[in-house]
């Protein structure tokens, strides 16, 4: 049997078809296999299982997957899935080729090369309720809000690529127990709205103690680390999603906009807004 490809195109809603080429993202959810071999010519991506098992095979390799793990599939990877179970289901998230290079770009790392060394992923419990919370909202958009959608889904799968990149740091690292329950807390959903005294009770160090570790380690308070951390994450979600400045500033553990927009010019010489417009 051929092998069947498709390309982003082939995954639009004919409702979208004319602003495809401002489109970089799209979805699916299904409850049924694909045991035909395929492969995606110029995209690739993201499947999220949240109930049941399937095999994917790919490159003549069977990997079982169970709820909760994450699949990322390149493009020109030959690859079909077959259930395993009574009742399954999966989110799939896909992306033009073009938003791995922007990403690589973006955070440093060359994306293409951590997905070819691990396709597999276990997901922890508030990233998969995140993503479903996020499909389910998209799905409630009419296809003429598909600019809304676009950003939700973009804003996803950075949530996403954070957590890979952070778990592949650490399955190759043998630090400290403080600095293993760092990647772990800069995984967790709430992280980037901490303050230095919920930082010190999480590590389970004082003021006095933590300030002494950070200093050796990053050569800056622990109130600077987390700030330094905030305005990143932040403008990654300036540049990259649709959420107003307010909720950023909230997102980020400021509940003043004015104090948030003070510091992110400090440090990025630029307010919030500028950099967008910029971007």
């Amino acid at each position: 049997m051929a092998i069947e490809k498709y390309d982003f195109n082939y995954n639009i809603s004919i409702k979208t078809m004319n602003c495809i080429n401002a489109i970089d993202f799209t979805y699916h959810i299904s409850n049924r296999d694909y045991p035909v071999e395929h492969l995606h010519t110029d995209y690739f991506e993201f499947t999220i299982l949240t109930d049941g098992s399937i095999d994917n095979i790919a490159g003549g390799k069977k990997v079982k997957l169970e709820a909760g793990n994450l699949l990322v599939t390149l493009s020109n990877v030959v690859h079909s899935f077959k259930n395993k179970s009574d009742e399954m289901y999966f989110i799939n998230i896909i992306c033009r080729n073009s938003v791995l290079d922007e990403f690589s770009k973006f955070f440093g790392y060359d994306l293409h090369n951590l997905f070819r060394n691990k396709t597999v992923f276990k997901l922890p419990e508030h990233l998969v309720y995140r993503v479903k919370s996020n499909i389910d909202f998209v799905n409630t958009l009419d296809a003429t809000e598909w600019e809304k959608c676009n950003s939700l889904l973009k804003t996803t799968i950075i949530d996403l690529v954070n957590f890979i990149y952070l778990d592949s740091l650490k399955s190759n690292y043998n630090g400290e127990k403080w600095e293993i329950m760092m990647n772990y807390l800069i995984q967790s959903g709430d992280f980037y709205t901490y303050n230095v005294n919920q930082l010190c009770e999480s590590l389970g160090y004082s003021r006095t103690q933590l300030n002494r570790i950070f200093m050796e380690k990053y050569g800056m308070t622990p109130h600077d680390y987390l700030v330094d951390q905030k305005m990143k994450y932040a403008l990654t979600l300036v540049c990259y999603t649709d959420f107003t400045i307010s909720q950023i500033s909230k997102m980020v553990g400021y509940a003043n906009a004015n104090q948030f927009n003070k510091i992110f010019k400090e440090r990025h010489s630029k307010l919030p807004q500028e950099y967008r417009k910029k971007s």
